[in-house]
C-alpha cells in the first residue's frame, strides 16, 4: 500500500514540477538518466573541444543522495516553489522521525529511525 501510495504522490509532483524544471534536469525525470547526463557532457566537451574551448569538469558522487539531503532546506524549496497545503504537510510528516528496516535473505530488522545524514564507512 505504501509504494503505492508513494508512486501517486512521485506521480503529482512530477506534474506539478514538470513546467519548473529545466531540460538540464536529468534525475528523477521520464526518459532521462544517468546516462542521458554522460552522454549530453560528452556532447558538450567534443563541440567545446572542436571550438577550442577550455574545458574542465567536476564529478561527484551523488551516490543515496536522498539520504544527505537537508530535510528542512528540501521543505522550503518545495514551498518555495509552490507546494502548499495538505501536499506539502504530507512531506514534512513523511520526513519527520521516519523509520526504516533492514530486509536481507527473507529476514526483516526492527524499525529505526532514520538519520538525516548517513556516514558510509568504506
Amino acid at each position: 500500500m505504501e509504494k503505492i501510495f508513494e508512486k501517486l504522490v512521485h506521480q503529482k509532483l512530477h506534474q506539478f514540477l514538470k513546467g519548473k524544471l529545466t531540460d538540464m534536469q536529468h534525475g528523477f525525470m521520464s526518459n532521462k538518466s544517468t546516462v542521458t547526463n554522460l552522454l549530453e557532457h560528452a556532447q558538450d566537451i567534443a563541440d567545446g573541444i572542436d571550438r577550442g574551448d577550455q574545458i574542465d569538469t567536476l564529478f561527484l558522487d551523488m551516490s543515496q543522495a536522498f539520504d544527505k539531503v537537508n530535510h528542512k532546506r528540501l521543505l522550503d524549496r518545495l514551498s518555495q516553489i509552490g507546494v502548499r497545503g495538505h501536499f506539502l504537510q504530507w512531506f514534512k510528516s513523511y520526513l519527520a522521525s521516519r523509520k526504516v528496516c533492514v530486509v536481507f535473505n527473507g529476514s526483516t530488522s526492527d524499525p529505526f529511525f532514520h538519520l538525516q545524514v548517513f556516514h558510509r564507512v568504506p
